[in-house]
């Protein structure tokens, strides 16, 4: 990993279905932080560039959102967005509709300071009404950039704590997770996404990023509480609770290192000899 990375997490409302829109603001927001040099990677939500789906299924909305569904064939597939990062000269990971033959997908690019789309994650785990619309992906995924190796994920697909690890046991050293999260009746998406990154980077040695959408519409109301946790579970930056903008972090290498010095010396702590149980007949009379 880079011995540190300046990452700056993107709170905002997409418009639903205003997808040239969405992208114009993505691209302004990359192209006025790399004026002024303020970061090597941006992170936007979970279906940035159209708005997230309808809570009740809705074939018109299917349709349209299959309309505005970018194929990473197409030679102008998230243009604007890429050479915003390009003059940039810095990473942006953003979360989009993909079409690929007869299917849809819940996608997350990466996207490096050429402009070159060097990752997409297509989510795996959909969560309710998503089964609908998109068809799951198959796989977990690293990609090695020049920031560290970099782990890609989508919401719901956090929760089960494997997948991150499955993408640690391939090297990942920070792992993003775009959301499109919503209050439940059990805690705020700030105490939730708060609470998954800490436990997330804690468990694997890691950095986690965090960044979810702002707004409303018939889903709910999505209150930020985009959240960056360091190696050891720390939440790192100024948090955003429910208000647009950017939450900015330094994520060191020096961190990385002494989470995996501090894992080596806790296991060799813990080791125990383990010594086998006398038979009957060993035992004295």
């Amino acid at each position: 990993m880079r011995e540190s990375v300046h990452v700056g997490v993107v709170q905002f409302a997409p418009q639903l279905l205003e997808k040239k829109s969405n992208l114009n603001r993505m691209s302004q927001i990359v192209a006025s932080t790399g004026q002024r040099n303020s970061f090597d990677l941006i992170v936007f939500p979970e279906l940035a560039t159209t708005g997230y789906v309808p809570a009740t299924y809705s074939e018109t909305f299917h349709d349209r959102l299959r309309d505005l569904a970018d194929s990473t064939e197409d030679v102008d597939f998230l243009g604007p967005l890429r050479e915003a990062a390009k003059s940039s000269g810095c990473f942006v990971a953003v979360g989009f509709s993909e079409t690929d033959g007869s299917h849809l997908y819940n996608s997350l690019a990466l996207i490096d300071p050429t402009g070159s789309v060097v990752s997409v994650h297509r989510k795996v785990h959909l969560w309710s009404k998503e089964g609908q619309y998109f068809t799951p992906g198959d796989r977990f995924d690293v990609v090695a950039t020049e920031l560290g190796t970099v782990a890609l994920s989508l919401c719901y697909d956090s929760r089960l704590p494997e997948n991150t690890r499955a993408q640690v046991l391939q090297g990942a050293e920070i792992a993003i997770c775009s959301f499109a999260l919503v209050d439940d009746e059990f805690l705020s998406a700030a105490e939730s996404l708060g609470r998954r990154a800490s436990t997330r980077a804690i468990e694997n040695g890691i950095f986690w990023v965090a960044c979810n959408r702002t707004g409303q519409d018939e889903t709910g109301t999505f209150n930020g509480g985009s959240a960056i946790a360091d190696p050891a579970g720390a939440l790192i930056g100024t948090p955003l609770p429910s208000d647009p903008g950017i939450i900015h972090a330094v994520m060191t290498s020096g961190r990385i290192e002494a989470a995996m010095r501090e894992a080596d010396e806790m296991n060799r702590a813990a080791v125990v000899e383990v010594r086998p149980k006398a038979s009957h007949s060993d035992e004295p009379r």
